[in-house]
């Protein structure tokens, strides 16, 4: 409905409009049309080559980021790689294979890509703060633009990051009002 009639809906009896998140349907729908694939073989064939690779990529860079900071070093290992392996495709069954769901979360389009935008906003956030913060009012558009992001994708994930800005907001809000007045 999205590709075709530009609104999200269900179709049925019309097109009435659906308030819930649909970001990762209009992405689809988008990326349907830019590259002329229908939209039935993008869900099945390009969601797992494009966004699956896009997650690990985004993710990877994340962590590696973080080790980073936290430790000055990258150096990962064979164990490293299994262990995420494990977790993110549940070989050999556990119980933490899904957030305790018992399987991956990677097979919903929405999450994978809320959970892109939220590493790459993490990832993003970690470069202007070991920056030194020279840019605050570009931060502060970026941050909005990534929470509406992650709300219109999924509001779940949208929620996830506004309680963590708020949450540094009231931890640090004595280093933004510092760069804000002075």
């Amino acid at each position: 409905m999205i590709k075709h009639y530009g609104v999200a809906s269900t179709g049925l009896d019309g097109i009435p409009n659906v308030y819930y998140h649909y970001g990762s349907h209009w992405v689809m729908a988008q990326l349907s049309s830019f590259t002329g694939i229908h939209l039935v073989y993008l869900y099945n064939l390009g969601y797992p080559l494009i966004f699956i690779t896009l997650f690990f990529n985004v993710f990877l860079q994340f962590v590696f980021r973080v080790q980073e900071w936290l430790f000055k070093k990258t150096d990962t290992g064979l164990l490293f790689t299994l262990l995420l392996l494990c977790i993110y495709i549940g070989v050999p069954r556990h119980l933490y294979a899904g957030g305790l769901l018992g399987h991956s979360g990677l097979t919903n389009e929405s999450f994978t890509i809320s959970l892109i935008i939220l590493f790459v906003f993490l990832h993003t956030a970690m470069d202007f703060w070991q920056s030194g913060a020279k840019h605050i009012y570009a931060f502060i558009i970026l941050t909005i633009f990534f929470v509406i992001a992650a709300g219109i994708v999924k509001i779940s994930t949208g929620f996830v990051l506004t309680a963590l800005i708020g949450y540094l907001f009231l931890r640090f809000g004595g280093f933004f009002y510092y760069y804000l007045h002075f």
